[in-house]
C-alpha cells in the first residue's frame, strides 16, 4: 500500500492520513500494521496523524484463512493501530452493520465476505461491545501525548512470530506508558527506560478487568 504523505506533506490542508489495513489475516498483513508505513512515516516533518479507518470487520471472512474475523483479531488490529503511530484514533466495523444486512445472504457487492448477522444482532457482537472498554481506557489517560516507544521493550516476541507483536507507547514526558500484547503472558521491559518508581496496571481488553501488576 502506498501512502501519499510524501507527495502532500506540508500542504496546509493536510493534517490526517487515513489508511485501510483491511480484512486480511496473513503474516504480511499483520506485519504491515505493526512495522509498515504508518509506523515509519509519522516521524517525518511536518508530522501527520495516521488513522486506520478500516481494520478488519468483526465476523467478515478473512482474505487468506477464509475464516471469520473474531473478537481477538479485531481487538488486535485496533490496539496495534492506536500504538503504531502517535495515538489519534481508529474505527470499528461489524459485518452486518456496515451494510444494514438482514442476515439472509452475503452483501450484494461483497459476496465473498460471508453471510452476516442481521444488523441489529451484529450490534452486540463481542468486539463491538469491547470497543466501549477501549474507549474508556484511552479516555482515562492522556492519550494525545502518546508516541511509539519501542525502546521500552527489552524483548520483542513479535520478531519470532508477528502474532505476538508487542507495541509500546509513552508520553513525551515519560510519565505515562501503554504496552499492548495481543497474546498475554510476560512482557519484558527495559528498566533503564522507565521512571525509578513506576507502577503498572494490567487491563484486560476483553472485559475491562484490571489488577495491579507486581
Amino acid at each position: 500500500m502506498h501512502l501519499p504523505a510524501a507527495e502532500f506533506r506540508g500542504e496546509a490542508w493536510l493534517d490526517i492520513l487515513g489508511y485501510h489495513s483491511g480484512h486480511g489475516d496473513s503474516a504480511d498483513t499483520l506485519q504491515w500494521i505493526v512495522t509498515g508505513p504508518p509506523a515509519q512515516e509519522w516521524r517525518n516533518e511536518p508530522r501527520l496523524f495516521y488513522i486506520n479507518i478500516e481494520p478488519p470487520y468483526e465476523n467478515h471472512i478473512a482474505y487468506q484463512s477464509r475464516q471469520p474475523h473474531d473478537a481477538h483479531s479485531v481487538r488486535r488490529a485496533m490496539y496495534w493501530s492506536l500504538l503504531n503511530a502517535p495515538t489519534a484514533g481508529v474505527t470499528y466495523g461489524g459485518h452486518g452493520v456496515w451494510g444494514w444486512d438482514d442476515g439472509a445472504t452475503p452483501p450484494v457487492d461483497h459476496p465473498g465476505s460471508g453471510i452476516p448477522l442481521p444488523w441489529a444482532d451484529a450490534l452486540t457482537m463481542p468486539a463491538a461491545e469491547q470497543m466501549a472498554y477501549l474507549s474508556t481506557f484511552f479516555e482515562s489517560i492522556r492519550w494525545w501525548t502518546l508516541l511509539p516507544a519501542p525502546e521500552l521493550l527489552a524483548q520483542q516476541p513479535g520478531d519470532a512470530d508477528v502474532h505476538q507483536y508487542v507495541l509500546a507507547s509513552r508520553s513525551q514526558k515519560g510519565d505515562l506508558a501503554v504496552v499492548y500484547t495481543p497474546t498475554g503472558g510476560a512482557i519484558v521491559l527495559n528498566a533503564a527506560a522507565l521512571p525509578a518508581h513506576a507502577s503498572a496496571v494490567w487491563v484486560d481488553p476483553r472485559n475491562n478487568g484490571q489488577q495491579t501488576a507486581p
